[in-house]
């Protein structure tokens, strides 16, 4: 169980309870929501019970991104990943929370991931590339992750500097705990924080 105070909470005045969900792809067009856990909203503070287990039917295999992709220590891992969104007395969907602070140049964020067995999830990969304008890119993304069979949390950070001819950017994928997050609305997030 997790209880946790959203942070500018009279934002949501409308919001009567929350709920920890996972959008799961259907077709190329097509998408469901697929519920997890309810709890209870109480003036900006809610708990919330995480299921033991899901339904094999919602797990699937870890997405990677092309050339650059992680090492999986077990290659038959199966996860889903899942956020908190609040609704309103009709069921209907009002914003999504994500536990994040603000770093120099960037930003933190936790995620709720489950695995049906056992992983470390390890990499890094460097990336240059130059842009028709000129610009080049050089980012560094690594993978420091091991999840237990169950419910985890990992940390997604993310820097960016920029000079007038190149960006450089670290992203960082770690389950190192990361103290100081709080949790925000997702619309708050998009002004607060960087997002490239």
């Amino acid at each position: 169980m997790i209880t946790a105070t959203v942070e500018n909470a009279s934002k949501y005045s409308n919001i009567v309870e929350v709920r920890l969900i996972c959008i799961r792809n259907i077709s190329f067009y097509e998408q469901e929501i697929v519920e997890f856990a309810r709890g209870e909203w109480k003036d900006g503070d809610f708990k919330i019970t995480f299921p033991k287990t899901v339904d094999p039917e919602y797990l699937t295999k870890p997405f990677q991104l092309g050339k650059y992709v992680p090492t999986f220590s077990n290659e038959n891992v199966r996860t889903v990943n899942a956020h908190l969104i609040g609704v309103d007395k009709d069921g209907q969907w009002v914003d999504s929370f994500f536990p994040c602070i603000a770093i120099d140049d960037g930003f933190v964020q936790s995620h709720f991931v489950y695995v049906n067995s056992d992983v470390i999830i390890s990499g890094n990969n460097e990336i240059i590339e130059t842009y028709t304008s000129g610009v080049e890119l050089n980012a560094t993304i690594t993978y420091s992750m091991e999840l237990k069979k169950g419910w985890n949390v990992y940390y997604y950070s993310k820097t960016t500097a920029t000079t007038e001819n190149k960006v450089t950017m670290t992203e960082k994928n770690s389950t190192t705990p990361i103290s100081g997050l709080k949790l925000y609305g997702e619309e708050r997030l998009f002004w607060d924080f960087p997002v490239y």
